[in-house]
């Protein structure tokens, strides 16, 4: 559907690493998983509420939660796709770390509001109502939520986005905790106690897993990781295959955002040639190393 979508919507939608592309393909997923979180969380809150079962409706926040993740990405597209300014020199690409950050936040968050119902639940345990109906609902949320785990990682690999990879993580351990809840609910119905409350602290513990794994990474980008092996050999590469570069040295690459670098370098040269025309020339590799790979590149 979204690739449809897409094609329809998107002007040079092949065009992944294009700003205004990465912008639209945001708005596209994350106005999609709004309105698919929403349904989910309407029908899943019935259920819940039908059936009595704690983990239920817990699950039906959760998708609320999602909901709201889904703003925050859509949010962080926005403001990271605006133009520089004087108090940004280098753009706002680094507010798409800093939405995956906070939806990296609420999946803890959501995970520490489930663990405590569910303890709440084990104390004070009560009758859960079996129904087709909300068997039904739950089978449908997990294929729903299937969908958009594949989609948001197929776009996410495509234009290179964290926030649409902390979603996609996002729903993928909402595709396992709902397949637990369900397989509880069937399970109620044929043992002596209710498992209500400790399934729903094994969904919310998974839930909260989910959540720091997707934190960590973010962090590691926001407070300086080590570049991309790939990404600095494909550099040397470039660099070295100019006839006048014979080796270089202190490559440093400063990440401001999704595809957006500044990176500088020395290059060595041979001292036999001319000084004006190897000026000349690390000139055009700076130009072509700019282009080549979207950056601000001083060599």
């Amino acid at each position: 559907m979204l690739k449809l979508l897409s094609k329809l919507f998107i002007k040079d939608y092949k065009n992944y690493q294009n700003d205004k592309v990465r912008e639209k393909y945001g708005f596209l997923t994350s106005v999609t998983g709004i309105i698919l979180n929403l349904i989910l969380f309407s029908v899943k809150l019935f259920a819940g509420l039908l059936s009595g079962a704690v983990s239920v409706t817990a699950d039906a926040f959760n998708n609320l939660s999602d909901a709201g993740s889904s703003l925050l990405a859509l949010i962080g597209f926005k403001l990271s796709s605006k133009p520089k300014d004087s108090k940004h020199p280098f753009g706002h690409g680094r507010i798409e770390y800093v939405a995956s950050l906070l939806v990296a936040v609420l999946i803890i968050l959501v995970g520490y509001e489930l663990i405590t119902t569910s303890i709440e639940k084990i104390i004070r345990p009560s009758s859960v109502t079996f129904s087709i109906l909300t068997l039904t609902i739950l089978l449908i949320s997990v294929l729903v939520k299937l969908y958009m785990f594949a989609y948001n990682l197929y776009y996410s690999k495509k234009i290179n986005s964290p926030v649409l990879k902390a979603t996609a993580l996002d729903s993928i351990s909402d595709t396992i905790s709902t397949t637990v809840v369900l397989l509880a609910f069937c399970l109620n119905k044929v043992v002596p106690f209710s498992l209500d409350g400790y399934i729903g602290v094994l969904v919310a513990l998974f839930i909260i897993f989910t959540g720091i794994k997707s934190l960590k990474e973010t962090v590691g980008v926001i407070v300086g990781e080590k570049p991309d092996k790939s990404l600095v050999e494909e550099i040397e590469k470039f660099v070295l295959s100019y006839d006048v570069a014979v080796g270089l040295h202190d490559l440093i690459i400063h990440n401001y955002g999704i595809n957006r670098y500044i990176i500088s370098l020395h290059v060595e040269v041979p001292a036999e040639e001319n000084a004006v025309e190897i000026h000349e020339q690390i000139d055009e590799i700076e130009r072509n190393l700019s282009k080549k790979f979207n950056c601000l590149a001083t060599i």
